[in-house]
């Protein structure tokens, strides 16, 4: 329960990652002030990745002046968080996530000379990558977590999105029961919220999603919501040249 509570509150406090995948043309060649930088590439990966996969990766760079001062390995972990309900077998869902790990080194790989690959014309290298098995999908139950817990940790306004999402998207029958069972309003009332082409009007919209929110969510989804909880990584491969300026090249994967 402890870990369950710690992804979720993680998925409330963390920001936005953006990612990318092609490195600036002006970095291949050059920063803006003319500043020579190392040109790197890494190879193109799967979108998604199995956990717990041990993968290398083949990386490869130079650099005019043939001078090196850091080469390595960096990565970051985006967190998404999908709530999902169900009401009458229909679903809503809505995501929440951003960085779960900002950039971090995973591990150097001091330049070596013994890379240098003449029919490439350029030092090549492979970069070992485990995915954290910890980065498995993972699904939170509503056996786990209570809805007051649930709600909680879900987008600000996800309770009153709800309640505009299935006042447009249950049938008039189930509708129709939820507001006389829950005396929310008599038949005679219900009825004149629709019009004759046997769709709710505007002020009919309007009562409907009012009266969702008197019988409240607890009652309107009951046990049937759950959290899938999925993870994204970049990686980076940095290179620092002579001229002490970084570059590097970025790919990106889904884990499953």
């Amino acid at each position: 329960m402890n870990n369950i509570i710690k992804i979720l509150i993680v998925i409330v406090i963390i920001g936005s990652l953006v990612s990318c995948e092609d490195n600036n043309i002006l970095d291949d060649l050059g920063t803006s002030d003319g500043t020579i930088v190392a040109n790197v590439y890494m190879e193109t990966l799967a979108p998604k990745l199995p956990a717990g996969l041990d993968r290398d990766i083949r990386v490869q760079y130079w650099s005019l002046d043939n001078k090196f001062t850091y080469t390595g390995l960096w990565d970051s972990v985006a967190q998404t968080g999908k709530y999902i309900v169900m009401v009458d077998n229909i679903p809503y869902d809505d995501e929440l996530g951003g960085v779960f790990q900002g950039w971090t080194e995973y591990q150097e790989h001091p330049f070596n000379l013994a890379n240098w690959k003449p029919d490439s014309a350029a030092y090549i290298t492979s970069a070992n990558y485990v995915i954290d098995p910890a980065y498995d999908k993972v699904t939170v139950k509503s056996t786990e977590i209570t809805l007051t817990e649930f709600l909680a940790t879900a987008p600000e306004t996800y309770e009153d999105d709800v309640y505009g999402f299935y006042t447009i998207s249950l049938k008039k029958e189930y509708l129709n029961n939820l507001m006389i069972d829950n005396a929310i309003m008599t038949q005679e009332v219900f009825d004149s919220h629709y019009a004759e082409s046997g769709l709710l009007t505007d002020e009919g919209k309007v009562a409907i999603r009012a009266g969702l929110g008197q019988i409240g969510i607890e009652a309107l989804v009951e046990t049937n919501y759950s959290i899938n909880v999925e993870y994204d990584i970049a990686l980076s491969f940095r290179v620092i040249n002579g001229t002490n300026k970084m570059n590097e090249a970025i790919r990106t994967f889904g884990v499953f």
